[in-house]
């Protein structure tokens, strides 16, 4: 019986590898670590020159699409600051110039004479500046030409009074049937109007925040009737409606 060969193992390309006894192969020392290979710059690519023929026009992309501007929400209603209690804002007045509880403010002069001989002898509420000076002229207007018609209406007497020795001439007018007569409208007319127009007067006082009282200031001599129409023609307060009818 043939006995094969014993197995050889191929030979190293680095030369055989040295062996101790027992045929194993010695331990291998550790490798030292590689060191890392450096980074690379980053490549660019060349600038490209421009084309022939002028610059190249830049690219735009198509539009944007815009939607609906957003709808606004409703504002809510701006309120005033809340105004304190006993100051009104201004004076109040009636805006039917029937309604006579309430001054009515720039009344015409026919609604001021309305107003007034409807309220005939009413010495409580207020009246305004218009509805007084109003009522004022037509009763001057009035007044004025009644006593001229007076003067018309009379006749001039001359008469001689004897003094001791001298005569001495006088004259004088002497109503005539109708200077007496228009004398006797104007007497009858003053009466008529009197209470009316002091009632007026009294509510022309209170418009201005006064007490009507304040009419008497007329009985002072020279400078009573001055200070009354003064206070008359002062503005009229928000507070004088303490004075209004309830």
């Amino acid at each position: 019986m043939t006995i094969p060969p014993p197995y050889e193992p191929p030979a190293s390309p680095n030369g055989p590898k040295p062996t101790d006894g027992s045929g194993q192969q010695p331990p291998q020392p550790p490798r030292p670590p590689q060191p890392p290979r450096p980074q690379q710059p980053p490549q660019y690519a060349a600038p490209q020159p421009p084309q022939a023929g002028g610059l190249q026009q830049p690219q735009y992309g198509a539009p944007g699409q815009y939607g609906q501007p957003p709808q606004q929400p409703p504002q809510p209603p701006q309120y005033g600051g809340p105004q304190g209690y006993g100051q009104p804002s201004g004076p109040l007045g009636a805006s039917d110039p029937d309604d006579l509880t309430l001054p009515l403010y720039g009344a015409t002069i026919k609604q001021a004479v309305v107003r007034w001989l409807k309220n005939y002898v009413n010495f409580s509420g207020r009246a305004s500046r218009s509805e007084f000076w109003w009522v004022m002229l037509v009763n001057a207007v009035i007044s004025f030409v009644l006593s001229v018609l007076t003067g018309v209406g009379s006749r001039t007497e001359v008469s001689t009074v004897r003094v001791g020795d001298q005569l001495m001439t006088t004259q004088q007018s002497v109503p005539g049937p109708f200077g007496i007569a228009v004398t006797v409208i104007l007497v009858l007319y003053s009466l008529a109007v009197l209470l009316p127009t002091l009632g007026l007067v009294w509510r022309r006082f209170h418009d201005t925040d006064k007490s009507g009282a304040f009419y008497f200031l007329s009985l002072i001599p020279f400078a009573g009737g001055i200070i009354v129409i003064v206070l008359l023609a002062l503005d009229s307060k928000p507070e004088g409606a303490r004075f209004d009818r309830r």
